[in-house]
């Protein structure tokens, strides 16, 4: 019988067919949460700062600011796109899970709409948020392009309560049609 060392804490382990990769379950499990933590900070980490450019209007800035936000939202849409939903990583972890609202508890299609717009004010803390567009299926129009930082906080909303998948399920889909 072989011996190999685990992928995972490199402690040798009697290999007794050749596809065993980790000593445990423990290590196993430990292993895959790190890939799934290195691919969240990839993502975060490659999406930019909404650029705001410096001939934008005077009376941008004397907007309030969830008006001035949902302004910015919409602008920056691409065609096609009918809502849009807002992720945020948990402030002051060190994972990098994105949490996405809003969740189906706050609004039954899981968007908030480009028309009649809807500034993202129920979020669940004052943090930097990467904003993603769907169309009229439901469908992600686009990779998310940018971030920022949104102030508004609905109490009554916790971050943990947020959707961990990006995508609008079925159900919801239909009801946008």
């Amino acid at each position: 019988m072989m011996f190999y060392n685990c992928q995972h804490c490199s402690k040798p382990i009697k290999k007794p067919y050749p596809s065993k990769k980790y000593c445990s379950v423990g290590c196993r499990d430990n292993n895959r949460r790190e890939r799934v933590e290195a691919q969240e900070l990839a993502f975060w980490n490659s999406i930019g700062p909404l650029v705001i450019p410096p001939d934008a209007p005077p009376e941008l800035w004397q907007m309030p600011e969830p008006q001035r936000v949902g302004f910015l939202i919409r602008s920056a849409a691409p065609a096609g796109a009918v809502g849009y939903r807002v992720g945020c990583r948990r402030v002051g972890a060190e994972t990098y899970t994105v949490h996405w609202f809003p969740t189906e508890r706050q609004r039954k299609t899981r968007l908030f709409q480009l028309e009649p717009l809807e500034p993202p004010v129920d979020i669940p803390c004052p943090a930097e948020y990467i904003v993603a567009y769907f169309d009229a299926s439901g469908n992600l129009v686009d990779i998310p392009r940018f971030k920022l930082h949104l102030r508004a906080r609905a109490m009554d909303i916790l971050w943990s309560e947020g959707d961990r998948w990006l995508r609008v399920d079925r159900i919801a889909r239909l009801s946008l049609a």
